[in-house]
């Protein structure tokens, strides 16, 4: 478990959570859930930017460290979402409206859109579709995996 103090580090820089927002182009919302530590996923990425922009280092710990493997569901579930978010967003359509398409409940997609819910495959499929897109299975690049 990742526990972070980002209320805390944006005060001391005497900054707020819509200018680390504006700074980082991270969604609002999910530095509010980063901050209240109530975000189910942490999106490696969006670390590395608030630090970057914050001046801070991310400390690792027995408890805190990461499996390349547990690094790469992550950052795949972060991008997902955030592609979904993308495609609903480019399209003008709002969660209900996606909801009403999809079959998918509005509560449903908006706890997807806030990281607090892992989606089923079967859901994530009734929601890409309508958005124009889909999954597939691909081959890990063999640099990232050290496999031949």
């Amino acid at each position: 478990m990742v526990i972070i103090k980002l209320q805390n580090l944006i005060e001391s820089k005497g900054w707020t959570q819509s200018r680390l927002s504006d700074e980082t182009n991270i969604r609002r919302a999910t530095i509010s859930y980063m901050c209240s530590n109530t975000s189910t996923l942490l999106r490696v990425e969006s670390l590395n930017k608030i630090c970057r922009v914050l001046n801070c280092k991310i400390e690792e710990n027995d408890e805190t460290r990461l499996s390349p493997a547990d690094r790469e569901h992550i950052n795949f579930e972060a991008a997902l979402i955030d592609k979904m978010i993308e495609a609903r967003e480019e399209r003008g359509m709002s969660q209900r409206e996606l909801a009403e398409i999809s079959g998918v409940k509005q509560p449903a997609i908006a706890r997807m859109e806030t990281l607090k819910a892992t989606p089923q495959i079967d859901t994530l499929f009734k929601v890409l579709y309508p958005l124009g897109y889909t999954m597939e299975i691909v081959p890990l690049d063999n640099r990232k995996t050290g496999v031949n």
